[in-house]
């Protein structure tokens, strides 16, 4: 379990060492709040959400993909990828990848699909860019270092959490 007093004295040290800029817990909540309602605001013309962009996005950049691949790289659990899925193949956004055999069902975007993922794309891009305006090249790739070890010790500690769970039951 996580140290509380720990993390706190973490975060006072982070803030310190930033001026009182660093983001505490609750400022990160709400810039995911603000970055998941930009999103929403900009693909609402599609009917679809922030998590249906980030499904598609990930289309885009590997191609095909199955269900199993993208509930793993995206680290939702099996009941909201199907669901996600089951969405995005009504909406006629994705479809069954032609001529794949074998044991895994792959998908890929349809031509719609297509459209949308690239206008995603350049959605997440123009984000990127107001997020990163006036920030140096070496500090993003800073920010990026710190932010996958953070992600690192979140799932390292979620992974150990959810044994314990599995033992005790």
């Amino acid at each position: 379990m996580f140290d509380r007093f720990n993390i706190e004295d973490r975060f006072d040290e982070a803030e310190q060492s930033a001026g009182g800029r660093a983001f505490s817990p609750v400022q990160m909540g709400k810039f995911r709040v603000m970055m998941g309602s930009y999103i929403n605001e900009k693909i609402k013309k599609y009917n679809l959400s922030s998590i249906h962009a980030m499904y598609i996005a990930l289309f885009k950049k590997q191609g095909s993909l199955s269900q199993k691949d993208a509930t793993q790289f995206l680290q939702f659990d099996k009941s909201h990828s199907s669901r996600v899925f089951n969405e995005l193949i009504e909406k006629g956004i994705i479809k069954k990848a032609e001529g794949e055999g074998g044991k895994m069902m792959t998908f890929v975007l349809t031509d719609y699909g297509g459209k949308i993922a690239n206008d995603i794309t350049n959605l997440f891009r123009n984000w990127q860019q107001t997020m990163y305006k006036g920030v140096e090249p070496e500090d993003i790739k800073i920010y990026n270092k710190v932010q996958q070890k953070i992600f690192e010790n979140c799932m390292e500690e979620l992974i150990k959490e959810n044994s314990k769970n599995k033992e005790n039951k």
